[in-house]
């Protein structure tokens, strides 16, 4: 709440310069103040580091949380035709991170992309699709993460996919 007090006092650029340097604070708490008022003020330029805050594995779920709620809102500045050509033929840092965007933004292409990405060679890649699917309620999953759980191939990412599992069956 201080944290967005502060940004509301602020005249325009100078807020949205503190709110572009709280996205990379240390306190969980400016960092999900600052993505909210980003996504609430469709701060564009945010949009590399809600990114990155989507994907990083250290990042508290009230943080991730705010960023994807940011990056819904900012779904406009986002081209999704690209983010799933990232998914199709793109780096496996691109891969995810363009998962992470498309579960932010929702809809029939978001899922698809998740699905075609349970096939990918990478387990990271595997792994970010099944947590993509939790993310975007997709109950109809279950049963191919289920499969997933139990193939060798998928050992690295047993984690994630047994949490998918759990959520997904609730």
């Amino acid at each position: 709440k201080a944290a967005q007090d502060a940004l509301q006092a602020l005249p325009p650029p100078e807020a949205q310069r503190l709110a572009l340097g709280q996205l990379a604070a240390s306190s969980v708490e400016a960092r999900a103040a600052s993505a909210r008022w980003c996504g609430a003020r469709h701060i564009s330029p945010a949009l590399p580091l809600l990114s990155a805050m989507l994907v990083s594995p250290v990042e508290p779920e009230e943080s991730q949380r705010a960023a994807r709620e940011a990056v819904a809102a900012l779904k406009d500045e986002l081209r999704p035709e690209w983010l799933l050509s990232q998914v199709k033929e793109g780096t496996q840092a691109g891969k995810v991170q363009a998962l992470a965007l498309l579960a932010a933004i929702g809809g029939e292409q978001a899922k698809q992309a998740h699905y075609l990405a349970l096939d990918d060679a990478e387990p990271g890649v595997r792994g970010q699709a099944a947590l993509g699917l939790v993310q975007l309620k997709e109950k109809a999953a279950l049963q191919r993460l289920q499969v997933m759980l139990g193939q060798n191939a998928n050992a690295p990412i047993a984690r994630i996919l047994q949490a998918s599992v759990t959520e997904l069956s609730r």
